[in-house]
């Protein structure tokens, strides 16, 4: 390639492409008086498109190439993109990058993968990477939240990380993904329990068990055991379900339980323990208070009888998986006409609003216990904010007039 325009090119006449007798297709435009045709003719129009759109991203650009002036074109290897790449190939590039760099938990890269593969390609794929735009990947986020929220925001992620290495490539000239007007995320009251209402759901899951008119064996123990358990360790559904015998040290004065783990499960992957969990900050030591100790001893001596190592599991020996926690706790709602706003991460709330608003507790210490990286994370979305204030009195009878002091 002997040389580039050294002037921006004004914008060309964008552009033609004709069907040939022969079922091929001829793309070709005009800028400054000069008539330029693809090299070559192309077996779809949307390969000719694609090619129009690149020769127009690259006038806009000032990278466009005068053909008059290139002695041979040099062939682009095999798997290097271009902007006549399409969308997906960028995607997929982004997906063997992630794989080979393995930075991400084997969970994180799964979903990562599954939300590119079902909810970006089906959208951005067919597009050719000369004619993304902000505005299409706007369009497409807006689409996406329409129909969830949730997942919509889960799939920008990705997104950003395809787009960003488009630029890394030199592909796009900037990061078209900070275009995008996100929603904002709505904030949501932190659902917490009270010890009496905590007493009450213990009672109500007894009496559901117990019920006379139920048909079939009295359901096991699992929603009980697992909302105890969780509320002494501060664990996530997963990582109670994920504990081993191994995790529990039972000592005269103290039981510690290791969070070391979790469990994994859903969207089209196995059910298996991870050894990490969700940050890692989350693999932590919880010194449990005293009313847990027998059920952590029940839990281990069944699970030894039962051959499993873990402390909820199957008649086979594996873990007891989430979805039969939440069934029971359906059942539950359903029978004592409970809010469905009553699920397992309720606990979770419940134990970081109990530390966060003792005297010998506080943000910092919740954290530490829910095993987040940061407290602010804690308060926000977990502890709820208590209106009372400290007891200040002492210190404010400083501010009173001399004849009451």
């Amino acid at each position: 390639m002997s040389g580039t325009s050294s002037t921006r090119k004004a914008p060309a006449a964008w552009g033609t492409v004709r069907r040939r007798e022969s079922g091929t297709y001829q793309a070709f435009y005009r800028t400054n008086g000069r008539r330029i045709s693809a090299p070559a003719p192309f077996r779809t129009e949307a390969e000719a498109l694609a090619w129009l759109a690149a020769e127009r991203a690259a006038h806009a650009t000032g990278t466009w190439i005068d053909p008059a002036r290139v002695s041979i074109a040099p062939a682009a290897a095999p798997g290097t993109l271009t902007l006549a790449s399409t969308f997906e190939a960028l995607c997929e590039a982004l997906i063997a990058e992630e794989d080979a760099y393995a930075e991400a938990r084997p969970a994180t890269l799964h979903e990562q993968t599954r939300l590119i593969r079902r909810v970006i390609v089906p959208t951005l794929g067919a597009v050719p990477l000369g004619a993304v735009r902000p505005s299409l990947l706007d369009a497409a986020y807006q689409q996406w939240h329409q129909r969830s929220p949730a997942q919509a925001r889960n799939a920008l992620v990705a997104l950003r990380k395809v787009v960003k290495l488009g630029k890394r490539r030199d592909l796009f000239t900037f990061d078209m993904s900070d275009s995008i007007r996100v929603h904002p995320r709505k904030d949501k009251p932190i659902v917490t329990l009270e010890p009496m209402q905590l007493a009450q759901f213990r009672r109500t899951i007894a009496d559901w068990r117990d019920r006379p008119d139920r048909s079939g064996p009295q359901p096991s123990r699992l929603l009980l055991d697992v909302t105890d358990v969780m509320l002494a360790t501060s664990a996530r559904i997963g990582e109670a379900l994920g504990l081993r015998t191994q995790d529990i040290e039972f000592g005269e004065r103290l039981t510690i339980v290791s969070i070391a783990g979790t469990l994994i499960e859903g969207h089209g992957q196995p059910k298996h323990w991870q050894p990490t969990t969700k940050t890692e900050a989350g693999l932590r030591s919880i010194i449990v208070p005293e009313w847990i100790v027998p059920t952590l001893e029940r839990l281990v001596l069944s699970a030894k009888y039962d051959g499993s190592a873990y402390l909820f599991h199957t008649s086979s020996g594996k873990p007891t998986g989430a979805h039969a926690v939440h069934r029971q706790l359906r059942a539950v709602r359903d029978w004592a006409g409970l809010s469905p706003e009553l699920v397992p991460h309720v606990f979770r709330k419940t134990v970081a609003t109990t530390i966060a608003n003792h005297a010998s507790g506080g943000l910092d210490a919740a954290a530490l216990t829910l095993g987040h990286n940061r407290a602010r994370v804690t308060e926000a979305h977990y502890a709820k904010r208590s209106t009372l204030a400290p007891d200040m009195r002492e210190a404010l009878n400083q501010l009173a007039p001399e004849e009451t002091r």
